[in-house]
Protein backbone atom coordinates (compact mmCIF):
# COMPACT_ATOMS: atom_id res chain seq x y z
CA UNK A 1 0.00 0.00 0.00
CA UNK A 2 1.65 3.29 -0.65
CA UNK A 3 2.32 5.72 1.83
CA UNK A 4 0.56 8.44 1.26
CA UNK A 5 -2.89 5.98 0.91
CA UNK A 6 -2.74 5.54 4.46
CA UNK A 7 -5.35 7.96 6.50
CA UNK A 8 -3.77 9.70 9.02
CA UNK A 9 -6.07 8.64 11.26
CA UNK A 10 -4.78 5.54 11.03
CA UNK A 11 -0.70 6.26 10.97
CA UNK A 12 -2.24 7.82 14.54
CA UNK A 13 -4.11 5.06 15.96
CA UNK A 14 -1.12 2.78 14.80
CA UNK A 15 1.07 5.04 16.89
CA UNK A 16 -0.67 5.30 20.19
CA UNK A 17 -1.75 1.13 20.25
CA UNK A 18 1.97 0.91 19.63
CA UNK A 19 2.69 3.21 22.79
CA UNK A 20 -0.10 1.41 24.73
CA UNK A 21 1.80 -1.55 24.22
CA UNK A 22 4.72 -0.43 24.90
CA UNK A 23 3.92 1.28 28.26
CA UNK A 24 1.69 -1.68 29.35
CA UNK A 25 4.91 -4.15 28.93
CA UNK A 26 7.63 -1.68 31.07
CA UNK A 27 4.90 -1.85 33.67
CA UNK A 28 3.37 -5.30 33.91
CA UNK A 29 6.16 -7.03 36.05
CA UNK A 30 7.45 -9.24 32.67
CA UNK A 31 10.96 -9.79 33.07
CA UNK A 32 13.47 -9.61 29.81
CA UNK A 33 13.44 -13.56 29.45
CA UNK A 34 17.31 -13.58 27.84
CA UNK A 35 18.92 -13.32 24.47
CA UNK A 36 17.33 -16.22 23.27
CA UNK A 37 14.09 -14.89 23.43
CA UNK A 38 12.88 -12.42 21.20
CA UNK A 39 8.97 -10.83 21.62
CA UNK A 40 7.45 -14.34 20.46
CA UNK A 41 6.54 -15.29 23.57
CA UNK A 42 4.84 -11.88 24.56
CA UNK A 43 2.77 -11.87 21.52
CA UNK A 44 2.13 -15.56 22.02
CA UNK A 45 0.73 -14.92 25.44
CA UNK A 46 -1.58 -12.58 24.05
CA UNK A 47 -2.90 -14.70 21.50
CA UNK A 48 -3.47 -17.16 23.88
CA UNK A 49 -5.18 -14.46 26.41
CA UNK A 50 -7.58 -13.46 23.66
CA UNK A 51 -9.02 -17.02 23.09
CA UNK A 52 -8.77 -17.28 27.21
CA UNK A 53 -7.13 -20.19 27.28
CA UNK A 54 -4.39 -18.61 28.93
CA UNK A 55 -4.91 -16.17 31.80
CA UNK A 56 -1.60 -14.83 33.60
CA UNK A 57 -0.81 -14.34 37.13
CA UNK A 58 -2.94 -11.65 38.41
CA UNK A 59 -0.71 -9.22 37.38
CA UNK A 60 1.65 -10.20 33.96
CA UNK A 61 1.87 -13.49 32.46
CA UNK A 62 5.13 -13.93 34.46
CA UNK A 63 6.68 -15.71 31.22
CA UNK A 64 10.07 -15.98 33.33
CA UNK A 65 9.11 -17.86 35.80
CA UNK A 66 9.79 -21.76 35.73
CA UNK A 67 6.62 -24.16 36.59
CA UNK A 68 5.39 -26.94 38.87
CA UNK A 69 4.16 -30.32 37.69
CA UNK A 70 0.46 -29.22 38.74
CA UNK A 71 0.75 -25.73 37.68
CA UNK A 72 2.25 -27.16 34.66
CA UNK A 73 -1.28 -29.39 33.98
CA UNK A 74 -3.57 -27.48 35.23
CA UNK A 75 -1.91 -24.90 32.32
CA UNK A 76 -2.19 -27.39 29.99
CA UNK A 77 -5.80 -28.12 30.93
CA UNK A 78 -6.45 -24.71 30.31
CA UNK A 79 -4.64 -24.50 26.91
CA UNK A 80 -7.03 -27.64 25.73
CA UNK A 81 -10.00 -25.78 26.57
CA UNK A 82 -11.12 -28.48 28.48
CA UNK A 83 -11.05 -27.15 31.90
CA UNK A 84 -14.30 -26.85 32.37
CA UNK A 85 -14.94 -29.79 31.33
CA UNK A 86 -12.36 -31.06 34.00
CA UNK A 87 -13.95 -29.38 36.65
CA UNK A 88 -17.44 -29.90 36.43
CA UNK A 89 -16.72 -33.96 35.58
CA UNK A 90 -15.99 -36.47 38.02
CA UNK A 91 -12.58 -37.42 37.69
CA UNK A 92 -10.07 -39.25 39.43
CA UNK A 93 -6.62 -40.07 39.99
CA UNK A 94 -4.90 -42.75 42.64
CA UNK A 95 -1.88 -40.14 43.55
CA UNK A 96 -1.80 -38.75 47.18
CA UNK A 97 0.44 -35.84 46.81
CA UNK A 98 -2.02 -33.53 45.13
CA UNK A 99 -3.63 -30.71 46.57
CA UNK A 100 -7.21 -29.63 45.95
CA UNK A 101 -6.70 -26.87 44.00
CA UNK A 102 -5.22 -29.14 41.48
CA UNK A 103 -7.33 -32.11 41.92
CA UNK A 104 -10.00 -32.13 39.36
CA UNK A 105 -7.54 -31.12 36.92
CA UNK A 106 -5.11 -34.31 37.58
CA UNK A 107 -8.44 -36.63 37.84
CA UNK A 108 -8.93 -35.25 34.29
CA UNK A 109 -5.33 -35.92 32.63
CA UNK A 110 -5.33 -38.93 35.02
CA UNK A 111 -8.16 -40.57 32.89
CA UNK A 112 -7.85 -38.95 29.93
CA UNK A 113 -3.48 -40.74 29.48
CA UNK A 114 -2.36 -37.71 29.43
CA UNK A 115 -0.54 -37.63 32.57
CA UNK A 116 0.65 -41.54 34.45
CA UNK A 117 2.63 -39.34 37.18
CA UNK A 118 6.04 -40.23 39.04
CA UNK A 119 4.70 -43.54 40.26
CA UNK A 120 1.76 -45.57 40.82
CA UNK A 121 0.66 -43.20 43.90
CA UNK A 122 2.73 -40.06 42.97
CA UNK A 123 2.38 -37.55 40.93
CA UNK A 124 5.31 -35.18 41.85
CA UNK A 125 3.46 -32.27 43.15
CA UNK A 126 6.04 -29.50 43.76
CA UNK A 127 8.26 -30.74 41.53
CA UNK A 128 9.85 -28.67 38.42
CA UNK A 129 8.55 -29.80 34.94
CA UNK A 130 10.46 -29.91 32.60
CA UNK A 131 10.50 -29.63 28.89
CA UNK A 132 10.47 -32.87 28.41
CA UNK A 133 7.92 -33.44 30.59
CA UNK A 134 5.48 -30.44 29.13
CA UNK A 135 6.37 -31.88 25.76
CA UNK A 136 5.18 -35.47 26.44
CA UNK A 137 2.05 -34.42 28.15
CA UNK A 138 1.03 -32.42 25.00
CA UNK A 139 2.23 -35.02 22.58
CA UNK A 140 -0.26 -37.26 24.80
CA UNK A 141 -2.90 -34.70 24.41
CA UNK A 142 -2.71 -34.86 20.55
CA UNK A 143 -3.56 -38.45 20.39
CA UNK A 144 0.78 -39.88 20.08
CA UNK A 145 1.64 -43.12 22.79
CA UNK A 146 4.76 -43.24 24.41
CA UNK A 147 3.71 -46.41 26.03
CA UNK A 148 3.85 -50.14 24.82
CA UNK A 149 4.56 -51.52 21.73
CA UNK A 150 3.32 -48.99 19.68
CA UNK A 151 4.97 -46.22 21.51
CA UNK A 152 5.78 -43.52 18.74
CA UNK A 153 8.45 -41.50 21.27
CA UNK A 154 10.17 -41.35 24.72
CA UNK A 155 8.84 -39.92 26.70
CA UNK A 156 12.00 -38.24 28.36
CA UNK A 157 13.48 -37.97 24.61
CA UNK A 158 10.28 -36.75 22.44
CA UNK A 159 12.38 -33.54 21.11
CA UNK A 160 12.66 -35.35 17.73
CA UNK A 161 9.53 -36.70 17.26
CA UNK A 162 7.96 -33.33 18.38
CA UNK A 163 9.76 -31.14 16.05
CA UNK A 164 8.93 -34.06 13.44
CA UNK A 165 5.27 -33.48 15.03
CA UNK A 166 5.55 -29.47 14.50
CA UNK A 167 5.26 -28.61 17.97
CA UNK A 168 9.01 -27.83 18.68
CA UNK A 169 10.68 -25.12 16.75
CA UNK A 170 14.51 -27.30 17.16
CA UNK A 171 15.31 -30.78 18.64
CA UNK A 172 17.41 -28.82 21.43
CA UNK A 173 16.89 -29.88 25.13
CA UNK A 174 15.79 -26.71 27.05
CA UNK A 175 18.28 -26.37 30.21
CA UNK A 176 15.58 -24.04 31.94
CA UNK A 177 12.25 -24.56 30.75
CA UNK A 178 10.13 -21.38 31.25
CA UNK A 179 6.28 -20.69 30.94
CA UNK A 180 7.24 -18.65 28.04
CA UNK A 181 8.45 -22.20 26.55
CA UNK A 182 5.22 -23.64 27.79
CA UNK A 183 2.72 -21.26 25.69
CA UNK A 184 5.27 -21.31 22.36
CA UNK A 185 4.76 -25.06 22.36
CA UNK A 186 1.16 -25.24 22.86
CA UNK A 187 0.93 -22.18 20.21
CA UNK A 188 2.86 -25.07 18.08
CA UNK A 189 0.45 -27.25 18.74
CA UNK A 190 -2.46 -25.48 17.70
CA UNK A 191 -1.08 -23.81 14.20
CA UNK A 192 0.04 -27.05 12.97
CA UNK A 193 -2.02 -28.61 10.33
CA UNK A 194 -3.39 -25.38 9.14
CA UNK A 195 -4.71 -24.54 12.80
CA UNK A 196 -6.60 -28.05 12.91
CA UNK A 197 -6.75 -28.57 17.25
CA UNK A 198 -7.77 -24.23 17.18
CA UNK A 199 -10.23 -25.22 14.48
CA UNK A 200 -11.26 -28.14 16.86
CA UNK A 201 -11.83 -25.81 19.37
CA UNK A 202 -14.02 -23.40 18.06
CA UNK A 203 -16.20 -25.69 16.21
CA UNK A 204 -16.58 -26.72 19.90
CA UNK A 205 -17.45 -23.45 20.98
CA UNK A 206 -14.12 -22.51 23.14
CA UNK A 207 -13.78 -19.36 21.00
CA UNK A 208 -15.42 -17.63 18.03
CA UNK A 209 -13.91 -18.32 14.32
CA UNK A 210 -13.43 -14.68 14.43
CA UNK A 211 -11.71 -14.45 17.67
CA UNK A 212 -9.06 -17.17 15.90
CA UNK A 213 -8.33 -15.00 13.07
CA UNK A 214 -7.99 -12.15 15.95
CA UNK A 215 -5.59 -14.39 18.05
CA UNK A 216 -3.98 -15.23 14.73
CA UNK A 217 -3.50 -11.69 13.75
CA UNK A 218 -1.89 -10.37 17.71
CA UNK A 219 0.55 -13.54 17.42
CA UNK A 220 1.92 -11.87 13.92
CA UNK A 221 1.77 -8.66 14.28
CA UNK A 222 1.06 -7.86 17.73
CA UNK A 223 -3.01 -6.73 17.40
CA UNK A 224 -5.78 -7.18 15.76
CA UNK A 225 -5.47 -5.53 12.13
CA UNK A 226 -9.28 -5.26 10.24
CA UNK A 227 -11.53 -3.57 7.98
CA UNK A 228 -14.06 -1.06 9.01
CA UNK A 229 -17.23 -1.11 6.72
CA UNK A 230 -15.56 1.89 5.15
CA UNK A 231 -12.78 -0.96 4.02
CA UNK A 232 -10.04 1.19 6.08
CA UNK A 233 -7.63 -0.66 7.85
CA UNK A 234 -8.47 -0.34 11.57
CA UNK A 235 -6.19 -1.41 14.92
CA UNK A 236 -7.24 -2.47 18.34
CA UNK A 237 -4.28 -2.84 21.28
CA UNK A 238 -4.65 -6.42 22.83
CA UNK A 239 -2.57 -5.96 25.75
CA UNK A 240 -4.81 -7.06 29.01
CA UNK A 241 -4.96 -6.88 32.03
CA UNK A 242 -4.70 -10.08 33.35
CA UNK A 243 -6.24 -9.27 37.04
CA UNK A 244 -9.31 -11.57 36.19
CA UNK A 245 -7.55 -15.02 36.76
CA UNK A 246 -8.42 -16.17 40.48
CA UNK A 247 -7.29 -19.94 40.21
CA UNK A 248 -4.90 -20.56 42.91
CA UNK A 249 -1.95 -22.31 40.37
CA UNK A 250 -2.44 -18.97 39.16
CA UNK A 251 -1.15 -20.53 35.64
Amino acid sequence: IPFNSISEDFMKKKIIAILIAVLMLLSSGIAVLGTNYSSTPLRTADALYHLKLFLGTGSSYDLDKDLTREQGMVLLIRLLGVENQALQGKYDHPFTDVSDWADKYIGYAYEEGITVGISDTEFGEGHIMTDYMFITLVLRALGYSDLGDKAQFVWDDPYQFALRAGILNNAKPDRVFLRADAIVIFWNALARNNFELARSLAEKGVFTPRQLEEAIEIYQYGQIISDDVTGNETTEDTTEDTTEDTTEDTT
